[in-house]
């Protein structure tokens, strides 16, 4: 039972990880998209 117990806990760590890594990811493509707009403008 210990076994189940700790895969269903890894499962919801590597779940809240991967939805964590997503929202980073598209933080950081709006930041990549908002330099690339200031840096046109700059030019």
């Amino acid at each position: 039972m210990e076994n189940a117990e700790i895969a269903m806990n890894l499962s919801k760590i590597i779940k809240k990880y991967k939805e964590e890594i997503a929202e980073l990811k598209s933080k950081n493509e709006r930041n990549t998209k908002l330099i690339g707009e200031l840096t046109i403008e700059k030019e």
